[in-house]
């Protein structure tokens, strides 16, 4: 049987005093566990009791060390998990752990965390004009967690976490007169760039990170190693021929740079000096901008239009991804060359767009015309 408890304890000057928050006291697989509660209102600590004997009841192990884990202590777990694993959205996740660590509380434990309050911190996030995807994002790094609170202290998490419907269909894709304005406005390393995350619908940082290693020109393969991967699976993709006179072209050129600096370059991507191509998004928004390709989201101090780009370079994977389904390719093969770990990223991309629909349209209209002729190629005249 639990109780609750004011512990006393003898003070500085020898007078023995009674502690202002209550404690609670309960048994589990024969021992007795005590800790605090940390309120002075009675009323909670026997509602914190309650909580500890229903765990008790239904058999899920209890960890005081790890009941006394804060979200703040919780989420340098992921921190350190990502470090260690060498994880590239640590970023990212940098910033799901702000929200959640402002909107439930820093010193918040982590094994009181309620489902009701993660409920009320959902519709917060809403209310704020978070996305779903966002949100989820969120409520992402709130159950790795407790994953690892509980693989690391023991700690069994009661709360339930419910995902938001996700309505982030993707439909921005390059066709080829769009991107050909857009690539001509980029630097030549860029556009070489760009060019090849359109073949082969492979993340940025995977390619701006390829060196001549990964490149074999006489077997025709570009590569990427497990540990290079988001998904951290090794990946390769043919050189075709419009992928293979792009990186041979880039060969030629670092050739030359290598010969005007004195120095070997490794990258595949370089600037003129032959170092590697860091952060590009202005280059890139200016591309798209002076291509057309912009909406105006408001005005400048000096009464000018700001301008932000409509197409982003995460299209140039999309656009890969379509092409290959458009060339016959099956979803499992192109997968596998893109490096899309699921079907769903498909169905968000929204791959089967308007121009595929009408092409399946001609293609029935095709078949029944034919389906026609053959049936009356098979008519007999029977007056004869």
């Amino acid at each position: 049987m639990g109780a609750v408890y004011r512990p006393k304890y003898k003070g500085a000057d020898g007078t023995v005093r009674e502690s202002a928050v209550w404690w609670i006291r309960y048994r589990q697989h024969g021992k007795t566990l005590r800790q605090s509660t940390e309120t002075t209102d009675r009323a909670k600590a026997l509602k914190i009791l309650d909580r500890q004997q229903g765990k008790v009841a239904l058999n899920i192990p209890i960890s005081l060390a790890g009941d006394r884990l804060t979200l703040d202590a919780a989420a340098e777990l992921i921190r350190r998990d990502y470090a260690i694993n060498g994880r590239r959205s640590e970023k990212s996740m940098g910033h799901a752990l702000a929200h959640v660590l402002a909107g439930l509380g820093e010193t918040t434990r982590l094994a009181r965390v309620t489902t009701a309050q993660i409920e009320a911190y959902k519709s917060a996030r809403l209310a704020a004009r978070a996305k779903p995807a966002t949100v989820n994002r969120e409520l992402a790094a709130l159950s790795r967690m407790a994953s690892l609170a509980k693989h690391q202290h023991g700690l069994a998490i009661t709360f339930v976490i419910e995902r938001l419907a996700e309505r982030n269909v993707r439909t921005g894709f390059f066709e080829d007169d769009a991107f050909a304005a857009v690539r001509r406005r980029l630097r030549p390393e860029l556009a070489a760039l760009a060019t090849v995350a359109r073949l082969t619908g492979w993340r940025k940082a995977e390619l701006v990170s390829r060196q001549w290693r990964h490149v074999d020109l006489a077997a025709g393969w570009l590569r990427l190693k497990p540990e290079e991967t988001k998904t951290r699976e090794g990946r390769q993709f043919p050189l075709i021929p419009e992928l293979r006179a792009v990186l041979e072209a880039q060969r030629a050129r670092v050739e030359t740079i290598q010969r005007k600096t004195g120095r070997v370059v490794p990258w595949v991507f370089c600037r003129l000096d032959g170092a590697p191509v860091g952060d590009f998004k202005r280059a890139w928004a200016t591309a798209c901008i002076r291509a057309g390709f912009f909406r105006v989201v408001g005005t400048d101090a000096k009464g000018r239009p700001i301008k932000v780009p409509t197409m982003l370079f995460h299209d140039l994977r999309r656009t890969s991804a379509r092409n290959l389904i458009r060339a016959g390719i099956s979803e499992t093969v192109a997968m596998k060359l893109t490096g899309h770990r699921t079907r769903s990223v498909f169905q968000r991309y929204a791959i089967v767009e308007e121009g595929m629909l009408q092409e399946a349209g001609t293609r029935l209209t095709q078949g029944a015309k034919s389906k026609v002729a053959r049936s009356r190629s098979k008519v007999v005249d029977l007056a004869r």
